[in-house]
């Protein structure tokens, strides 16, 4: 399954192991549609939060670069 979301795919190589296919620029994640949905649902419910803070500290990092 094509995975969008790189920060939900990183957790699903990393914490769970699962095997993974970079081509064309997308990343395949090997996953059938209801192991994700409900690794997703244990994901958004305790890991999101995290990677969400990264994302916008990163965004900082950035925007006070771009401040000269």
């Amino acid at each position: 399954m094509v995975i969008r979301d790189f920060y939900l795919g990183a957790w699903l190589i990393k914490a769970k192991g699962f095997s993974y296919q970079v081509s064309n620029g997308k990343v395949d994640i090997d996953i059938d549609k209801s192991t994700l949905s409900t690794l997703k649902k244990d994901y958004d419910g305790n890991h999101k939060e995290f990677y969400d803070c990264v994302k916008q500290l990163i965004k900082e990092a950035n925007e006070s670069r771009n401040k000269g």
